[in-house]
């Protein structure tokens, strides 16, 4: 039945490319994810080097959804860190937040930097944002001081937040 089960998932795996695509350390972390019988289809393109697959094998392999960090655009060293906030957060009220760290233009370091912010209640918000480094931390500066000033009465934070995008709104009119 292993057998079998090997040969559909090597079938599946090179479906799309052909091995000799592939060089030998790619070929070791595909032909190690049909031998644990994980499904690498999908990302068994030689787009991506040895480490972003081996990333992607450990996400599979402990069933985490790694749509957060599966495009080729994403160092190795990114998923990395990705992978270490998803295995933290991953069926949490927080596995949403990941999105906050989980861009392409954020470094490794800058990524780690961000991982203090996810339990935040604004951190969704933010990651809608897709804004640079800079700014999102000036965003998070804004809001931090926003809260301390009302005492984190979510009621006075939600009262500030609308006046402040009203001020904001008011000189993107201008402009």
């Amino acid at each position: 039945m292993k057998l079998t089960n090997s040969i559909s998932l090597r079938n599946l795996t090179f479906s799309n490319h052909d091995e000799s695509e592939f060089d030998e350390r790619q070929l070791e972390v595909l032909n190690d994810a049909i031998d644990k019988g994980i499904n690498m289809s999908k990302y068994a393109k030689p787009i991506y080097d040895e480490y972003q697959l081996k990333r992607i094998l450990v996400g599979l392999e402990h069933n985490l959804n790694v749509k957060y960090y599966h495009k080729p655009i994403f160092s190795a060293d990114q998923m990395r860190a990705i992978l270490a906030v998803l295995q933290e957060f991953s069926s949490t009220e927080y596995e949403e937040n990941i999105e906050l760290i989980a861009q392409h233009w954020y470094t490794e370091k800058e990524m780690r930097e961000l991982i203090q912010y996810i339990r935040r209640p604004y951190a969704k918000e933010l990651a809608k944002l897709k804004l640079p480094y800079d700014a999102l931390k000036r965003q998070i500066e804004i809001i931090e001081r926003v809260q301390s000033c009302y005492n984190w009465d979510e009621k006075s934070f939600n009262f500030a937040l609308k006046v402040l995008d009203k001020r904001r709104d008011s000189i993107e009119i201008s402009k």
